[in-house]
């Protein structure tokens, strides 16, 4: 089980912590994340066309991060709820192929 204290966001948008994260994967298709995050600041929305994320995983007990997801930021929404700035994005992945074993 991955809890949402260990998933980390990397991108311009500066997410400081991860409120709710969906995560598509299907064989030779593109991955699909969806993810809701709190924001230190309201991003500059013009910059965020097609930027890149990475979000990776690291699990109690270890200080490695694993990546969960790579790819491009589809859009953004961001919004202020009891004055805390949140954002909303979908982001595509790229197409995922199982490892061959030798």
């Amino acid at each position: 089980m991955i809890s949402a204290a260990g998933i980390k966001v990397y991108s311009y948008l500066n997410i400081t912590a991860v409120a709710d994260f969906f995560m598509e994967i299907k064989l030779g298709g593109h991955g699909k994340v969806t993810l809701r995050g709190y924001l230190a600041r309201m991003p500059d929305i013009r910059r965020l066309q097609e930027e890149a994320v990475r979000i990776t995983v690291q699990e109690d007990g270890d200080n490695r991060e694993q990546v969960l997801f790579r790819g491009i930021i589809q859009s953004v929404h961001t919004f202020v709820e009891n004055g805390v700035c949140q954002v909303m994005c979908p982001a595509a992945g790229f197409p995922w192929k199982q490892e061959s074993r030798s």
